[in-house]
């Protein structure tokens, strides 16, 4: 999904807008690779926050 969304948007800037390769590629990775990270963020991870923040802490460990 992520590389159908980077290929409509290059070509979106790059043919439609005119905009250069280069600043359309910086742009497009830039604004693809947050909204990735927020999406794994709230969507794919939210579990091991939570399980993480109730698992007890492990007791000390004593020397025998």
């Amino acid at each position: 999904m992520i590389l159908t969304i980077n290929v409509v948007a290059m070509d979106a800037l790059v043919i439609g807008v005119g905009v250069p390769l280069l600043l359309a590629k910086v742009v497009v990775e830039g604004v693809l690779f947050l909204l990735s990270y927020a999406a794994q963020h709230h969507l794919v991870f939210p579990a091991g926050r939570v399980r993480a923040a109730r698992e007890p802490a492990l007791p000390a460990r004593t020397s025998v």
